[in-house]
């Protein structure tokens, strides 16, 4: 997607395309959902479309969100996002163009946005939605393992928990898994990670 526009931008972006996708399926098939970081506010954006004319929506089987910060990143607020995701993976490079540009979707990510009118706003369709977060134990400092999390996104944002009611994704407590010794981006190749996954979807 598209980093230079905004959350809701993309994700109504990405309702369109699903729509096209979902008529190639039969009936009888679904479609499941893994993303992770700023991609799971994407998909979430798409899965609040209210057109009528949506109809892939009930079609959408599980959605995993992967340390997705769902009521903002903490580092993004502090403007240290960038400098974050740089020096913890070889391959961010491709990010370093937006190091003095903080592009509309990455500014998005310091509270969550994932609609045009900055409210949160829930899954209300029947889907199944698991969140899991990464906790990185490896830091010294309990205090930023509490805070960050993942080094990014903390454990409550990535869950969808928040201490006002009308900000919580209110996800089953089952469906809210908490990986420790994982940072952000090791959430995609950790195999603690995987065998959730693996549990998760094999139904």
């Amino acid at each position: 997607y598209n980093s230079g526009l905004a959350i809701f931008q993309n994700g109504k972006l990405l309702a369109h395309i699903m729509n096209d996708f979902i008529r190639a399926l039969s009936r009888n098939q679904s479609c499941h959902f893994l993303c992770h970081s700023m991609g799971g506010l994407v998909v979430r954006s798409a899965l609040q479309s209210t057109d009528p004319k949506h109809t892939w929506l009930d079609q959408i089987g599980k959605t995993v969100f992967l340390g997705t910060p769902h009521n903002g990143a903490v580092l993004e607020k502090s403007g240290h996002l960038l400098d974050y995701v740089l020096s913890i993976s070889p391959y961010s490079a491709p990010f370093t163009k937006l190091t003095g540009i903080r592009s509309q979707g990455i500014k998005d990510l310091r509270d969550g946005r994932t609609n045009e009118e900055h409210l949160f706003k829930p899954v209300t369709k029947n889907i199944n939605l698991y969140a899991i977060a990464g906790s990185d134990k490896n830091q010294t400092n309990t205090i930023y393992q509490k805070v960050i999390g993942d080094g990014l996104v903390s454990v409550s944002s990535a869950l969808g928990q928040h201490k006002q009611s009308d900000k919580q994704l209110n996800l089953l407590a089952d469906h809210q898994i908490i990986v420790e010794g994982v940072n952000h981006m090791s959430l995609l190749s950790n195999p603690k990670v995987f065998k959730h996954l693996s549990s998760i979807f094999k139904n």
